[in-house]
C-alpha cells in the first residue's frame, strides 16, 4: 500500500509540474516576439531580451528573435552577446541581410573593421541597393586607411 501511495504522489507531482510548464509557455513564440519588439520600442531592452529569450525557447529557429535580441544587446553595449545573436541568425538564415548589417555595425564599433567590411559586403551582395550598408562599409574602409575606396563609396 505504501508503494502505491508513493506512485500516486509521484504522478500528481508530475502532472502539476507539466501543467505549470505548459502555462508558462501558453503564449506562442510570435506573441513573445511581439512583446519583445514593443519593449524594444520603448527602450526596455532588458524586458525585450527576456521576451525574446522566451520566444527562442519555444522556437529555437526563430531567426528574427535572435536578430532583435541582438539589437537589444547592442543598445545595452553588450557587444559580445549581440555578435552571438547576429551570427546565430545568419547561421539559421544565410541570406538574412539585416543580421549581416547589424553584425557589421557591432564589428565596426569594437574595431574589427575588416570583419565589418566583410559583413557589409555580404549585405550588399544580397541587396545591391542597400544604401546604409554602402555608407557603413565606406566608413569602415576609411578606418583601415582605404581612403580612395571609402570616398568613392560615400560619394555614391
Amino acid at each position: 500500500m505504501k508503494k502505491f501511495n508513493r506512485l500516486n504522489l509521484l504522478a500528481v507531482v508530475t502532472v502539476l509540474i507539466s501543467f505549470v510548464s505548459l502555462e508558462a509557455y501558453s503564449q506562442s513564440a510570435l506573441e513573445f516576439f511581439k512583446e519583445g519588439y514593443r519593449k524594444n520600442e520603448i527602450r526596455d531592452y532588458y524586458g525585450a531580451i527576456h521576451d525574446y529569450n522566451k520566444a527562442i525557447v519555444i522556437d529555437p529557429f526563430y531567426v528574427k528573435a535572435y536578430n532583435n535580441r541582438g539589437i537589444a544587446y547592442f543598445k545595452l553595449f553588450e557587444f559580445k552577446d549581440a555578435l552571438k545573436d547576429f551570427t546565430k541568425a545568419i547561421s539559421l538564415k544565410a541570406d538574412y541581410i539585416d543580421a549581416y548589417y547589424n553584425r557589421g555595425m557591432v564589428k565596426g564599433i569594437i574595431g574589427d573593421y575588416y570583419g565589418a567590411i566583410r559583413d557589409f559586403d555580404a549585405a550588399i551582395k544580397l541587396d545591391s541597393n542597400f544604401a546604409d550598408a554602402y555608407n557603413s562599409r565606406g566608413i569602415a574602409k576609411g578606418n583601415v586607411g582605404i581612403y580612395k575606396d571609402a570616398l568613392s563609396i560615400l560619394i555614391k
